[in-house]
């Protein structure tokens, strides 16, 4: 009888985070860039699910009515915008509502762009 398998999505995925910027499959033992943990493939299939999941998934987003998928789509948005304010008020826990905008603007859609909204941009501004 086989072992069970353990549910931790980097077990299961074989997957290793070893640094912010890197990421290792421990089957392959190869570095790829952490922009490619989420997104293996121009299909949209990630990498931490197993095909099965995946393709349960994408199944069940085909048979969604549009509105759903948009409503669903706007929901995770939203949830990424409050994961990473929560970061940068955990990091900056002085930091006002204008810092806060700023930062997080950096966060999403980069230091020129923050720059051609606020004008200054805190130099540590990740």
């Amino acid at each position: 009888m086989p072992a069970p398998r353990q549910s931790t999505s980097a077990v299961a995925a074989d997957v290793l985070y070893i640094d912010r910027s890197t990421v290792l499959r421990t089957t392959a033992i190869e570095p790829f860039p952490r922009e490619r943990f989420l997104l293996d493939s121009c299909c949209m299939s990630m990498v931490d699910t197993s095909p099965q999941a995946d393709a349960r998934y994408h199944e069940l987003l085909r048979r969604m009515p549009p509105e759903k998928r948009l409503e669903a789509a706007m929901r995770l948005s939203q949830a990424v915008r409050e994961l990473a304010l929560a970061s940068i008020r955990a990091r900056h826990p002085g930091a006002d509502d204008q810092e806060l905008r700023v930062r997080l603007t950096v966060r999403l859609y980069g230091h020129d762009c923050a720059r051609r909204l606020f004008g200054d941009v805190p130099a540590d501004a990740t």
